[in-house]
This record gives C-alpha cells, structure tokens and sequence, in this order.
C-alpha cells in the first residue's frame, strides 16, 4: 500500500500529505491550519484519517504542550514539534501499532502509574517505525520506563534523549503529567529507559544523555534483548585528519556506521605529528559534510585562544548543532604548540595556557545563551552575539591525560575525556574528576590501538605511524614543526610505542583489553586504529570485536 501511494503521489495523483495543525492555544472547533490551529492531537487524527485518502500520510504539526490522554497512532502518521506531550492517563504517552509511524521534536512523558510496556513510548507489533531528535523523559511502566519496542521492525531511533525514567513497579505520582522534570530512581524491572523484545532496528545518534536507567546499544535484537539494568558504552571511530586525506575520512565514517560504530570523534590540527602522517585536513569543514551524510553523534577536540577565536569556535559549533540538533559535543583544552605557532604570538606556559582555556569557556557559554559578550583578558572579544543559535548547545567537554587537569575539567566542563593508561591511572583520574564537580557527567575514552592479520604488520603500523605520539607533557606540547617531532623520535623502540598502543593481531586480545576499559564506566570509547587505511579495521571490529563489547 504505501509502495502504491508513493507511485501516485510521484504521479501527481494523490497529495504527498493531509497537514493539520495542533497548538496548545489552538480551538477543536477550528479547521487546523497554520493560522486557525486544533487543540489537540487526538481531535487532528480524527480528522485527518477521515479525510485523507487510503494510506496517504497524515503530518501533525504540534506546538507548545499539549496535554493527551494516550495518543494511538494509526498507519503513515507524522507527529512534528516543537513541543510536549504531556500523558493525563495511566498509559503510555504514545502507543504505535501501525506501520510508517514518525515522531520528530518532540518531548514525550508518559501517564505516571502505568504497569504496562512503554511509559513515554510503545512500539507494538509493527514496523518501519522512526523517532527523530526526541526526548522521552519522567515516565513509568513495568518495563522500558522510555520506550519500548516489542516484536517490531525497522525501528530507528536517533538523536534521542531518553533519561529520567523508572521500571519495575512504579509509584503513582500525583502530578507527573504536568512535571516532566522529575528524577525517577532505576526501576527494578527490565530497562529503566528502553525495553526490546524481538524485535530488530538501529539506536544511533546517542546524543547528550542517551544514559538510560536500563539497557543501551546499537542493534536491539542482538544486544539488549532481556538484559536487566545493563550499561554498555558507545563504541566510536577516531577519525584522525593528522594520518588521513578528509575525502577518505568521510567514507571511513559512513562505513563506520554501516558496521555498527556509534558514534564518531574527530581530531583538529593544523599540523601533523610526522611526515610519515603527512595530513591536515581542516576538521570543521569535515564534520559538516559527515554529519551530513551519517545520523552518527560527533565529538570534536578543538583549542581556543590562539589559532581559534572563541567566538568563532562557538559559530562554528552552534551552526551544527542548529543543523544536526543533539549530535555534536566539543572538547576543549589548551592546545599544542605544534598547531598554534602559526598565529606568530608566544607559546604560553601552561599556566597561562589553563586560565586562558577559563576564559574561552565563559565566553563560549554566554554566547550559547544568546549574550552580547565583551571581554577583555588573556582573550578579547568585543559586542559578539550569536545571532544563529540552536535549541541545545553542546556539551563542553574537557581533555585531561593527567589526575590534576583531570580535577580541574571537573570544575567547568560537562564531561571528561581521555586517552588509554593503565587502569590505576585512569580510575585514579576519573576519581579526581568526579571529586570536582564530575560526578554524573559525561566520560569519553580514546583507544589507540593497531591491529593487522600478522603481529609483526600490527607492531609495523604502529611504530611507523604513532612512534612520534609517545612522549609525556611537556614535551608533546611544546615542539613545534614535524621535523622537530621527527628528530626526536628516531630512537623510539617498538617496545615503546606499545607501551601507549594496544598493538596485536589476536582480535579476541583486543575485545578484552576494550571490555576492560569499559568496565571502568565510560560513556563512549572511541578506536583510533593508529593506521592509515581504515577499511579492513572497520570491517573486522565491526564483525568480530563490537559484539563482544556489548556482551
């Protein structure tokens, strides 16, 4: 049926869509167009599925909060916000039973005191279902307090928040319908935030907060079908534009994607560590053209003060976060001096460097909140304002490879990120961070790693490629040209490069040293295979270590 509708619609047959209009200032009496809009979304599906032709699509375009007693949504339906549905009943927000089902923008929480399946959103015997920057929040079920999904399929989810949810056997909470914001502690049930019972789809683009009180992956009938209050990092690709040209980084991240990456994070550098690199492409050019052509989450490294101005730094990230809502987080640290000797200013202490990286993160946030920012100091900024500004900024994350700057992120960034040390290490360091202002925040861990079918091709790469990579602060932040890189590198052993690249051919090694990591609680662990062509890297860890990941 929709095959045929799709075929009369190209035709000029049938109209593409019925629209109506819903607004929480809007009058059922009325006809429900942009000017004269309905009340409420359930008056606008009566309406619209009389009038429309047979599986035609019916798009609902809803603003402002909108109080419904359970919506059931019929096939080839489209629910567009901005806005918020607020459930008056003890039942899901949303249930979907019928195919080609869409839900965009919207936030969702469900009836407070419902026992069933799915408390903001159920998905029920159907399939080709999609739900597209939502935010499922502040609801209760027996199971999948957020969403949940049963024997279904094609189900997407991307771009999606799903937090603040409860399972088990809820509490009926009086006023929940209209107090979207309240905690809910993890239910007892299966999945606090998502519940997927034989079924099949993608959950993508976990963007700020896809931390749900349950289970989290990318393939929902592989890996988190009947798994009570698991948590399972986002497993990401490190796309590295020092060692690799953009074009070829861009279908790196596609492929990414296709074999079941989650997320991706992107380098920024002016300047590769060594000849043998040899790249530098520019990162932000990059990210629009791959944000565009993935539904992934990106983060990015970027150091302002020097070679970047902060307001230009914040453009730049609110201008992707307006065109790829809930997908971008930016982490900030104090550079090196490798990439920022170009401007011809002086190479700061590292002191300076920190309080400097303090006031780029000030200016960055009023100018996210739609300030007027002036600013005299170790930066200057004069009547900037952000006149282009997305609904969510991004988060502001911190770099640390060290327990004192580890502590220090705690106090301003929304989140820590890291590179792969010995576990004391990094517990040492994720206890600092949470100490200071980190706890409950985001956690990010880089890998780099080399494998290849032989271990002497592995170890091969990884002295050829990261051997420049090796020396501890000051050193790696103060060289400046290649050639000075180069130079000091000549004498690193293979020994040595594997003490900061977990090198091996063996891919079971690779899965439990990852499975360690893990452990430790990350959010996302992001793979930089330290070679130069990433295809057979992505194809084999796609295949082979990713499941064991998740397992």
């Amino acid at each position: 049926m929709l095959l045929l509708v799709a075929l009369l619609e190209a035709l000029g047959l049938v109209s593409p869509a019925v629209e109506l209009n819903v607004s929480d200032t809007g009058d059922d009496a009325d006809a429900g167009s942009a000017v004269t809009p309905l009340r409420s979304i359930a008056t606008a599906l009566t309406q619209g599925t009389a009038t429309r032709a047979a599986g035609q699509r019916l798009t609902i375009r809803c603003s402002g909060t909108l109080r419904e007693p359970g919506l059931d949504l019929p096939e080839n339906v489209t629910l567009v916000g901005p806005a918020t549905i607020l459930c008056t009943a003890p039942q899901p927000a949303v249930r979907i039973a019928a195919a080609g089902v869409e839900l965009r923008d919207l936030t969702l929480t469900g009836g407070a005191g419902h026992t069933g399946d799915g408390g903001a959103v159920l998905v029920t015997g159907t399939s080709d279902v999609t739900l597209e920057r939502c935010e499922l929040l502040g609801s209760t079920a027996g199971r999948g307090g957020g969403l949940a999904v049963l024997t279904s399929r094609q189900v997407k989810v991307r771009g999606c928040r799903i937090h603040d949810n409860s399972a088990g056997t809820p509490t009926t909470l009086a006023g929940a319908a209209v107090a979207p914001k309240l905690k809910f502690p993890a239910g007892n049930g299966h999945g606090g935030g998502i519940y997927v019972r034989d079924s099949d789809g993608t959950f993508t683009d976990r963007s700020d907060s896809f931390r749900c009180h349950g289970v989290r992956a990318r393939d929902a009938s592989a890996a988190i079908s009947e798994r009570p209050e698991a948590s399972m990092a986002v497993v990401g690709l490190h796309c590295s534009h020092e060692q690799i040209p953009p074009s070829r980084l861009l279908e790196h991240a596609k492929h990414a994607e296709a074999a079941g990456f989650g997320a991706i994070m992107s380098s920024d550098h002016f300047s590769p560590w060594s000849e043998r690199q040899g790249e530098s492409g520019f990162a932000w050019s990059w990210l629009g053209a791959a944000m565009g052509s993935t539904t992934l989450p990106f983060g990015v490294v970027n150091a302002p003060g020097q070679r970047y101005h902060p307001a230009i730094v914040a453009q730049a990230a609110a201008t992707l976060c307006e065109m790829f809502p809930g997908r971008l987080w930016v982490a900030l640290g104090t550079g090196e001096a490798s990439n920022e000797h170009i401007t011809g200013d002086p190479w700061p202490d590292k002191a300076t460097r920190n309080a400097r990286l303090r006031e780029c993160v000030d200016v960055m946030r009023a100018l996210f909140a739609g300030e007027t920012v002036s600013h005299d100091g170790l930066v200057r900024v004069d009547r900037a304002k952000l006149h282009t500004l997305p609904r969510r900024s991004p988060p502001l994350l911190g770099p640390a490879i060290s327990v004192d700057t580890a502590k220090w992120v705690g106090e301003w960034a929304d989140g820590l990120v890291t590179v792969n040390q010995p576990r004391a290490r990094l517990e040492e360091m994720i206890a600092a961070f949470r100490s200071n202002g980190g706890e409950g925040k985001r956690l990010v861990l880089q890998v780099h790693l080399s494998w290849a079918p032989s271990e002497a091709e592995a170890l091969r790469v990884a002295h050829e490629q990261w051997r420049t990579n090796v020396f501890p602060p000051p050193t790696c932040w103060d060289l400046e040209m290649v050639e000075d890189f180069d130079g000091r590198a000549r004498a690193v052993t293979a020994g040595q490069v594997r003490d900061v690249v977990l090198v091996s051919s063996d891919l079971a090694r690779h899965t439990t040293w990852l499975q360690e990591l893990a452990s430790l609680g990350f959010d996302e662990i992001h793979l930089h295979h330290v070679g130069q062509d990433l295809t057979a890297f992505i194809d084999v860890f796609g295949e082979h270590v990713l499941p064991g990941i998740a397992a």
